[in-house]
Formats: structure tokens, C-alpha cells, sequence
């Protein structure tokens, strides 16, 4: 996709996808969207069944992620993550198929959000590394927000016709 700056440092913002996991990823890892090279936030899948999200900050990276095998394999669901990194106490607000999903915190974050200004974003893997996403993602959508509830539940209720 590129650099593009409405896209760059965002502050408040909601990432959403349609995905139809056939596994979880080259090695485990399949990016959904990923907009971080060694700095930035990518939002991707584990061999858990966890959608994963990380966002860079000075000191320490910030990790979420769903609980496990909230993501299943060969069918269509949605996936949403809204988040304000103002201030590194926060964390993201997970949604699967337009229900709240529990947050869980693997890394805390500290220090000042980091630039991802060089990052490109990506869609189905990354920009440096090897992390493609295996099967299919439709409807993308990057707000500069945070979406309400029911905006992400409005979201998650038109699914894909492909057959991906």
C-alpha cells in the first residue's frame, strides 16, 4: 500500500478485516495488516488462534492479543482492534465477528510512541520479513478513530461473498 500521510502516526485508530484463515501463517505469524518495518503496529495471527496486535513505543513494545483459538481456521470472520496510543497505558480493544473479545496483555509498553513514518503498510504480509497471511482478507478498512461497538458490530455483519 505504501507510506501514504493519512496513514502515518496515528494516534486514535481502528483496524478492521474480513479473514479466512487457511492456517495461521508462515511460521505462525500471517499479517493481516502490518505497517511497521523495526518501528510501527501490525495486527497479525498466531499458531494459538490469537489475533496478535504490537505497536512500538521508545522503551518497550506494546503486545496484545486475543485469547487462544479465537480465530478459527477456514471461515470467514471479522477482525477489529481500535486503539489510542497517546499514552502507553492503553491498549487495544479487540473484536471478533463484532463482539468484544478480552484483551490480554503480553508486553506492556513505556516511553513515547515511535514514528512510523518509514513504515509501509502492508496487507497479507510485511514489508521486511517473511509473514505471509495464508488465505483470504477482504473489506480492509484503516479509520483514524476509534470506532463505537456498535459501528464495529455494524462492520461485522455484511460477510464477504468470494468464496477466497
Amino acid at each position: 500500500v505504501g507510506s501514504p500521510a493519512a496513514l502515518t502516526n496515528l494516534a486514535r485508530y481502528t483496524i478492521a478485516a474480513w479473514i479466512k484463515p487457511r492456517t495461521f501463517g508462515e511460521a505462525n505469524l500471517g499479517r493481516i495488516l502490518n505497517k511497521r518495518s523495526s518501528v510501527g503496529w501490525c495486527l497479525f495471527l498466531t499458531g494459538s488462534g490469537e489475533a496478535f496486535f504490537r505497536q512500538t513505543f521508545s522503551i518497550t513494545e506494546g503486545a496484545w492479543s486475543t485469547p487462544v483459538n479465537s480465530i478459527a481456521l477456514g471461515a470467514w470472520q471479522h477482525v477489529a482492534a481500535a486503539y489510542d496510543n497517546s499514552v502507553a497505558a492503553n491498549r487495544p480493544v479487540f473484536y471478533i465477528n463484532g463482539k468484544l473479545a478480552t484483551t490480554i496483555v503480553r508486553t506492556a509498553p513505556s516511553g513515547a510512541k515511535s514514528s512510523d513514518a518509514a513504515s509501509t503498510l502492508s496487507i497479507g504480509n510485511t514489508a521486511t520479513l517473511d509473514r505471509t497471511f495464508d488465505g483470504a482478507i477482504d473489506d480492509v478498512r484503516i479509520y483514524n478513530r476509534i470506532l463505537s461497538a456498535s459501528e464495529i458490530g455494524g462492520l461485522a455483519t455484511v460477510m464477504p461473498t468470494s468464496s477466497g
